[in-house]
């Protein structure tokens, strides 16, 4: 394309007035929202946006800026251009023409609103013009003469893609340099080290900004107060010394970052995914816009829900360590939004994810969190209103608007996103001040889940869970403007410190159980402490510690503690688990040699609780005891499914109120912490949010484990990873765009599939990757029956049913291939290809290997499986009996236990590879070493979720290795049976004998404990305890709270 009317300097001429015309032609599809574009001519020089009909007149009288030939600025592609128009001595490949495409692209979306930058660009001197072309040059410059392969920039990209992927340290990434720049030609061009290297990438970053915060985290330096030299609420100085601050906020812009996802082409029609792709079913939650909350939005605000392009983000953050295992109590706080519009599986851990703020350290922000959401808060305000963006998929402009639908976070950092406080005696922040709970000895326990039953469950007049009938009905549901009048109320008070997911719940209640069970000291809640609060509450008598004539106490045995053979036991157990590969990490090397289990992170409370923990519990404890706890492992399981039932939701609210009723007439009142209560509100939490999984900590806690290593500089593990982090963000991004390389969008899974054959048969349509070296072997017994025309011819002899069997298993290959030959033979239309092959049967000779990876999960034949410390043996060629009227299969709370030395069907052993489904097997120890529970494997890899163009199966398998993850688990029916208090206490295990000076002070206090909140109350506080439709239950009937005083007291008594 000739662009020499440019330079021409007769700028009335007809060839110039052409070239004019030509250009407002591309730019008019780049304007913005007021009408305006950049302006290219002599005195604006891309710096000042201007209308159309101003840039003419300007082009007339000014001039073009010479320089200016590929117009990148007005949707211009580089790959557009002619090579005549190149520079001399260019050569355009084909990797130079998609990382120019790269660069246009960013050059889009910060087309608008131009960024901060990082500390190697000078703001004051260093504008977006300058940027992209000092990218563009490097993009053009040879890596040396006559080089054709490589520029700068695309050798930059690629080392430093391998740097990030790799986890380089800069050291190694600077010797490799060098060696790369001695064996280049002398006058190569190639950067001299990683700081120059840095420093050239950092422009196709989008930077961050540093703000100076109050040393005691009273305000922000920002605003109206960036230029104060104290803080403008304690008056403390803002700098330690010689204008070095106290702290820093390194806030990362997000507006600018979003609308990159749609300037890319490689995000730019996922963004739509959630609304035009995703495919929903009537009752079934796959996904968060399945969600209650989610619909509610868009319904209360339709303008926004209507554009598919409109952003839903979730905000969690959570504190981390920067020196990983030093031990240190430094703590960073990285804020982070996770966008929901994509497909789960185009954001491969997380790598979609947005660092917002990242909050310095050494100690956590706690209650002043707020005061570091400022900038972020005004940028949500903002994409609220909507900005401007640009859409490669449409080539268009349009108003981006983004909002943030809900936060993440662990119990603790909920008080500081919130502000409600997860400690005291309202610790729950769904109840808030109709929280239940009761003081014991030296804490809270949350309690008096009955309230939760039917009016007239026989449950609520029982006297053997805490002492008392239960009255009230369940506390409220606070709706948001409940809350907003709430918070009227709350008195102004001064900002800042005097100068001097599911995931955790499940972790903190398995470490109650098995801190309980395996009586682990600092774990267990079943103390001395916890039987005093039994004696003080007069119920549990058999519990009670007892005093002995030798001024010794006696501490009976309860039945929900194992003996020490019995947590040797269960050790041995757990230290004999072996689990697919890629599932889990080892988690026998939690099993300590004193019996006990210790360090288990979040993944392995997670593992252990729902699939390891029902079957270890099955020797041990009473039946009652024994099913709870399994039922409520059962309930975490079924919970965090992927893909549930809004019908199964339902089962699992009234369920866990019963689970919850149970073990609180088991285990003592120190044993029900917080997060065991808050149980009791997770179906909700489900409906509301849609599945768990896009919303648990899980990813986050990855992420921040990727921080981690981000840290060079010990002093300022803070700036380390902020530097890191938008070095990783721009190589990503160019990454991208260079082929035939690996990025962390395209880095193929640990059990990478192979590509779909292109068959018209499903059982020639396999992507199983074999693994490990192959023998040859000849195949028997092949011969396999189905239910076909031959079967009907056979029938029709006369034959009895299992001569038919026997028969057709026999002759029916020869049939099937003279049939087929006779159609084709009379030119039939329904013979293709694969079913003349498949007519021909299977070779003999084969290849057999003893490994493969089909559907993105690995598999092992048993003997190789064997020496391994992983279990990937879950689906063999045997099948074994599951015939439920058989002795080989057995079912114990709602768990399958099978058979393994029976076989099922030794004649047909063959399955297609693509319909295996892996599960693992745990040793079943009351039935013998021959006996295995079958435990499915949910790979996290793996979604459920159709899309629209989807042309789903309709496959359907009764077998217990084949059910669907989610919507196919076990009914989930706690069972009601009631629980003896003389089950309690263990007859055949002798009393622990206690030192009397060990337990006397928990006795020589005459104060009467206060055992319950309300005693703490004045008499007007009670009475606003609870609203004034509250529900109270009488022997005969139920009365409301809505009579006078007089009236409710009276029928509490009758009660």
């Amino acid at each position: 394309m000739d662009r020499s009317w440019m330079d021409k300097p007769d700028k009335l001429s007809v060839e110039y007035a052409n070239g004019i015309n030509e250009f407002i032609t591309v730019a008019q599809n780049c304007v913005d929202s007021g009408g305006k574009v950049l302006c290219p001519c002599c005195r604006c020089v891309n710096k000042e946006s201007q209308k159309l009909n101003v840039i003419k007149l300007h082009l007339l009288t000014s001039g073009f800026q010479n320089t200016y030939k590929i117009w990148y600025y007005h949707g211009e592609q580089r790959d557009n251009m002619e090579e005549d128009d190149l520079v001399a001595g260019e050569d355009v490949s084909g990797e130079q023409d998609d990382l120019a495409t790269g660069l246009n692209d960013a050059l889009k979306g910060e087309y608008f609103d131009i960024g901060p930058t990082s500390d190697f660009v000078d703001d004051s001197s260093f504008d977006v013009s300058d940027k992209y072309n000092f990218l563009f040059e490097s993009l053009d410059k040879p890596l040396y003469d006559n080089c054709k392969d490589f520029s700068v920039l695309s050798a930059v990209v690629r080392l430093m893609n391998v740097k990030v992927l790799n986890k380089l340290t800069d050291k190694a990434f600077n010797d490799i340099l060098k060696c790369f720049k001695e064996m280049l030609p002398k006058d190569n061009q190639f950067p001299e080290d990683y700081y120059h290297t840095r420093r050239l990438l950092c422009q196709a970053g989008l930077g961050y900004e540093q703000i100076d915060v109050c040393q005691y985290d009273c305000a922000l330096f920002y605003g109206e107060n960036a230029n104060a030299i104290s803080c403008p609420v304690c008056q403390s100085s803002r700098y330690v010394r010689n204008k070095i601050p106290h702290k820093r906020l390194r806030w990362f812009p997000v507006k600018a970052r979003l609308k990159r996802f749609f300037s890319s082409k490689h995000t730019s029609k996922d963004m739509r995914w959630h609304k035009e792709v995703r495919k929903t079913e009537n009752g079934i939650l796959r996904h968060p816009a399945d969600g209650m909350a989610w619909k509610h939005f868009d319904n209360t605000y339709p303008d926004f829900a209507k554009d598919s392009r409109s952003i839903r983000m979730g905000l969690a953050s959570d504190g981390f360590n920067p020196f990983s295992n030093l031990s240190s109590t430094y703590s960073l706080w990285p804020v982070i939004l996770i966008p929901y519009n994509m497909p789960p599986w185009a954001s491969p851990n997380g790598t979609n994810n947005l660092m917002a703020l990242l909050i310095p350290g050494p100690k956590s922000p706690g209650k002043d969190f707020d005061v570091f959401l400022q900038p972020l808060i005004e940028e949500l305000k903002e994409l609220w209103d909507g900005i401007d963006a640009y859409d490669s998929y449409t080539n268009c402009m349009f108003k981006l608007r983004a909002v943030v639908l809900w936060t993440i976070s662990d119990f603790p950092a909920y008080a500081y996103l919130s502000g409600w406080s997860t400690a005291g005696k309202l610790a729950c922040p769904v109840c808030l001040e109709d929280t239940r709970s009761r003081r014991i000895t030296d804490k809270q326990c949350f309690i008096g889940h009955r309230c939760y039953l039917d009016a007239k469950h026989p449950w609520r007049r029982s006297k053997e869970y805490d002492g008392s009938t239960e009255l009230r009905g369940p506390p409220r549901t606070f709706t948001g403007e409940d809350i907003l009048i709430q918070l009227e109320e709350v008195p102004t008070r001064t900002t800042g410190k005097a100068p001097n997911n599911s995931s955790r719940k499940q972790k903190n209640v398995c470490d109650n159980i098995i801190g309980t069970l395996l009586d682990i000291e600092g774990k267990s809640k079943d103390n001395l402490k916890a039987r005093k609060d039994l004696q003080d509450l007069n119920i549990r008598e058999e519990l009670w510690l007892r005093q002995k004539t030798n001024n010794k106490y006696e501490k009976p045995h309860a039945s929900y503690t194992l003996t020490k053979e019995e947590c040797k036991s269960f050790c041995q157990f757990i230290r004999s688990v072996r689990v697919p590969d890629g599932y889990a990490s080892n988690i026998s090397r939690c099993v300590t040699d004193n019996n006990k289990l210790k360090g288990m992170k979040t993944h392995d409370c997670h593992v252990l609780l729902q699939k390891i923990l029902p079957v270890a519990l099955l020797p041990y404890l009473t039946k009652n005891i024994r099913g709870t706890l399994i039922e409520l492992c059962q309930f975490f399981q079924k919970i965090c499914a992927k893909t549930i039932r809004i019908s199964d939701i339902e089962e699992l609210r009234q369920g866990i109120v019963i689970i919850l009723c149970k073990l609180e007439k088991i285990f003592p009142l120190s044993f029900f912490t917080i997060m065991l209560h808050l149980c009791v509100h997770l179906p909700d939490q489900v409906l509301l949010g849609g599945p768990v999984a896009p919303r648990w900590m899980f990813e986050i806690e990855r992420q921040m484990g990727l921080y981690k290593k981000y840290v060079k500089n010990m002093a300022r593990p803070d700036g380390s990873i902020a530097e890191a982090y938008i070095v990783d963000e721009a190589v990503s991004f160019l990454a991208r765009y260079v082929p035939n390389i690996e990025t962390r969008f395209t880095r193929p899974e640990r059990n990478w599939d192979l590509p779909l054959p292109n068959h018209h048969m499903d059982v020639f349509k396999s992507n199983t990757r074999p693994l490990g070296a192959s023998c040859i072997r000849l195949l028997q017994n092949w011969k396999n029956a189905i239910q076909c025309e031959h079967r009907t011819i056979l029938l029709e002899g006369g034959l009895p049913y299992s001569a038919t069997e026997v028969r057709q298993r026999e002759e029916f290959p020869s049939w099937f291939k003279k049939k087929i030959s006779q159609m084709q033979v009379q030119n039939s239309t329904s013979i293709n290809e694969d079913l003349y092959s498949l007519s021909q049967g299977p070779l003999e000779r084969y290849h057999s290997y003893t490994s493969c990876v089909v559907n993105g999960v690995r598999f092992r034949c048993k003997e190789h499986d064997d020496t391994l410390k992983t279990q990937c043996s879950g689906v063999c060629t045997e099948w074994y009996n599951s015939s439920p009227r058989g002795r080989s299969i057995c079912m114990d709370n709602n768990l399958t236990s099978i058979n393994t030395s029976v076989d099922w069907y030794p004649n047909e052993p063959f399955i297609l590879a693509t319909q295996a489904q892996q599960v693992f097997y745990l040793l079943d120890v009351k039935r013998g070493s021959n006996w295995r529970f079958v435990q499915r494997v949910n790979h996290r890899s793996i979604y459920d979720i159709p899309e629209t163009y989807e042309v789903v199966n309709d496959l359907s398998n009764n077998d217990v290795f084949q059910e669907e993850e989610s919507v196919h688990l076990p009914s989930f029916q706690p069972s009601e049976d009631l629980i003896e208090s003389s089950s309690l206490v263990r007859r055949d295990v002798t009393s622990l004998s206690l030192p009397r000076g060990l337990v006397a002070d928990l006795f020589s206090n005459d104060k009467k404990q206060t055992t319950c909140d309300e005693d703490d109350l004045d008499e007007a506080e009670q009475n606003e305890l609870f609203d004034d439709g509250e529900i109270f239950i009488d022997s005969e009937e139920i009365v409301s709270s809505d009579h006078d005083s007089e009236t409710s007291s009276e029928n509490e008594s009758d009660a």
